[in-house]
């Protein structure tokens, strides 16, 4: 699901945003995360859209989201992409995994003891 949600940025609004729209897309990929914004500003205001007055667009930070920010930025020139640095950070544990054999090792048998624990298990089967 993507959500396409709006408000403004002149410091005097201090609620929740707007939903402007709740999206399926089947599939990740840049295309369909710029034609979900697109489509939603286009639905919600027709042919009075301003390109100049998207500021803000907040991602995750996948690479296809950081590709659509780039695309919408062609449109929207006003805009500013600020993506989630958790995927960024991901991918440098990955990569350190990947480089350093002896890390993935620890890091693997860590994971196994966590994942088996006792209490854990219990805690996570009274949740629900």
């Amino acid at each position: 699901m993507t959500a396409v949600l709006s408000g403004p940025l002149d410091g005097r609004f201090m609620d929740r945003p707007f939903l402007l729209d709740l999206l399926d897309i089947l599939a990740a990929n840049n295309k369909n995360i710029k034609q979900a914004v697109t489509g939603t500003l286009f639905k919600v205001f027709g042919e009075d859209l301003d390109f100049n007055s998207l500021h803000l667009l907040i991602t995750e930070g996948a690479t296809y989201c950081l590709k659509a920010g780039r695309g919408l930025k062609e449109l929207f020139p006003n805009m500013m992409h600020v993506a989630c640095i958790c995927h960024a950070l991901i991918r440098v544990a990955e990569l350190v995994r990947y480089e350093f054999p002896l890390v993935d090792e620890l890091i693997s048998e860590i994971k196994k003891v966590f994942v088996k624990a006792p209490r854990r298990n219990k805690a996570l089967a009274a949740s629900g």
